[in-house]
């Protein structure tokens, strides 16, 4: 079950950076969603918990003659407190798959809108791998930094106004919904909505050098991070020359 929910995971990341896939956000959610499914069901499993539905009377409920297991949303519950980021996260990329299964209008605008909760919702289940399984279990030796020029491009500030214009109405209006209640906590939580600026490095380029280096917030000097308050909300990415 755990080899099946970092296969999909895998597909996920695959439907989402593959410019050529019909349906990418959707698959992308889709597949996200059952590595999910099947990690909770993993650690549930192998930590004891009978993750199986029962009526009022105790008896197994069955499909097809076989128990039926929780679903995606009721292991969310058993996992994390209501106001947790990682649940919060989950549970609105739920909401947010219900409103973009079978739409064909308005998705680059909506994945552009939510990319932050998207990969929050794929670094999330790494961690959660890494913390209940163990180093040997990641899938991030398997996913490397996309190619991309989108971002980086001249006019590409003014793509992405015109796609946040063009972000449908009832989307929109979910995320207010889904905020409306948070603790501001919450909502500036990576685990909640990852939210990274890339800026060019410059100067001299030594051997050890990446092309691209991620830098964590708590691990920045009092300065640096006065700097990065600056920027904007926490999770951010930033070059830097040593």
């Amino acid at each position: 079950m755990l080899r099946a929910a970092k296969d999909e995971a895998l597909l996920a990341v695959h439907a989402y950076d593959d410019p050529r896939q019909p349906r990418w956000l959707e698959a992308a959610y889709v597949h996200l969603h059952l590595a999910w499914h099947y990690l909770l069901l993993a650690k549930l499993k192998r930590d004891g918990i009978d993750v199986r539905y029962r009526t009022p009377e105790g008896r197994i409920e069955r499909v097809d003659g076989a128990p039926r297991e929780w679903d995606l949303a009721r292991c969310i519950e058993e996992e994390w407190p209501a106001d947790h980021p990682v649940r919060r996260n989950l549970e609105l990329s739920l909401a947010l798959r219900q409103r973009i299964e079978h739409r064909t209008a308005g998705l680059e605008s909506i994945a552009e809108r939510t990319a932050g909760y998207l990969q929050a919702m794929l670094v999330n289940f790494e961690a959660l791998i890494l913390d209940a399984f163990g180093a040997g279990e990641s899938i991030g030796d398997q996913l490397r930094f996309p190619v991309f020029v989108g971002a980086i491009t001249a006019g590409r500030a003014e793509d992405r106004e015109r796609k946040r214009r063009r972000v449908p109405a009832p989307v929109e209006q979910l995320l207010a919904d889904a905020e409306a209640d948070l603790p501001e906590a919450v909502v500036r939580d990576q685990r909640y909505e990852l939210r990274i600026r890339l800026t060019p490095q410059l100067g001299p380029r030594s051997a050890t050098d990446a092309a691209v280096s991620y830098v964590r917030e708590e691990d920045l000097t009092p300065e640096q991070r006065e700097a990065l308050a600056t920027l904007g909300r926490t999770g951010t990415v930033i070059a830097h020359q040593e």
